[in-house]
C-alpha cells in the first residue's frame, strides 16, 4: 500500500477534489461582461451629435483655446467606430455561441446538398441500379 500523504505533499494536484475546474461559462463571464461594458461605451459615444465632425482649436494670444466645430465629417472615424461595431457584433456573436447570417445561410446550403444527396441515394437503392453487375463469362474461341 502506499502513503497517501506522502503523495498529496508531493503532488497536490493530483488528488481528487482539491480544486475545481472552471467551466467555459465561467471562463467566458469576463469576456461577455467586456463586450457588454465596450457596448455600452460606443452607445454612449453614438449619442454625441457632433462626434464626428471635425473640431479645430487655436491657441489666441493670451493663451486660452477656442473650439470651431466645422461641418465637414471626420470620416476616418466614423469608419474606424464602424469596424469597432462590426468587431464587437462577431465577439459577441461567438461568446453567445451564434453564427453570422452568411455563415447560418450557407450552413443552410450545405445542409440541403447534404439532405438530397441522401435522398437521390435511396432512390437509387429502391430502383435497384446500385450494386454489382456481373456479366457472363467470355467464350473462347480455340479454333
Amino acid at each position: 500500500m502506499t502513503d497517501t500523504g506522502a503523495i498529496k505533499t508531493l503532488f497536490p494536484r493530483a488528488m481528487p477534489g482539491r480544486r475545481r475546474k472552471k467551466t467555459c461559462e465561467e471562463n467566458l463571464q469576463p469576456l461577455r461582461q467586456a463586450a457588454e461594458l465596450a457596448s455600452e461605451a460606443l452607445l454612449r459615444m453614438l449619442e454625441d451629435e457632433k462626434q464626428f465632425q471635425r473640431h479645430v482649436y487655436t491657441e489666441k494670444a493670451d493663451g486660452s483655446l477656442t473650439e470651431t466645430v466645422l461641418d465637414i465629417r471626420n470620416i476616418r472615424q466614423l469608419r474606424e467606430t464602424i469596424a469597432a461595431i462590426r468587431d464587437l457584433t462577431d465577439a459577441v456573436r461567438g461568446l453567445s455561441g451564434e453564427l453570422a447570417p452568411e455563415q447560418r445561410t450557407a450552413m443552410e446550403v450545405q445542409m440541403r446538398k447534404l439532405q438530397l444527396e441522401e435522398k437521390k441515394l435511396e432512390g437509387d437503392a429502391d430502383r435497384g441500379e446500385t450494386g454489382v453487375v456481373l456479366l457472363p463469362d467470355a467464350e473462347t474461341d480455340d479454333a
